[in-house]
Order: C-alpha cells, then structure tokens, then sequence
C-alpha cells in the first residue's frame, strides 16, 4: 500500500503490477521478494517525491539487495 500511495496510483491495476514486479524481479535475481517489499516500502516515498518510476525504483532496491544479501533495510537506507 505505501508504494501506491507513494506513486499516487491506488489502482488495483497498479496494485497487480506491483505485486508482479516483485515477484518477477525475485524470480530472476538473487533476492527475495520479502527482501524488495521491505525495501520498497521505506524507500518509494522518497523516491517518488525525487521523480522515479517504481520501474527505476524496484531496479535499484533489487540490485542493492542482490549485492547485500539479507540486509534490505540498509539498501533502503542508502
């Protein structure tokens, strides 16, 4: 939910594309999809507010989370 308010689409369109994007992007990455929903929910606020997609944002709290196995919380962090 907070990715849909962060992105201002509250949509259960854009909810099924959120829960989608986890989890194709957790079956085709080293990372889980527990790992990204957490990420994502301390980071879409901010990075709305600076002008990323959730495309751009699930790609960058996938790839730190990938590289920082188990440590989503700090990705989200910076």
């Amino acid at each position: 939910i907070s990715q849909m308010k962060a992105y201002g689409n509250e949509t259960t369109e854009f909810a099924t594309h959120v829960e989608d994007a986890v989890n194709n992007t957790s079956n085709n990455m080293a990372v889980s999809s527990s790992d990204i929903s957490n990420a994502l929910t301390k980071t879409s606020s901010a990075m709305a507010t600076l002008g990323n997609s959730f495309e751009e944002t699930i790609g960058m709290v996938a790839s730190g989370a990938e590289i920082m196995t188990g440590q989503s919380s700090k990705v989200a962090r910076g």
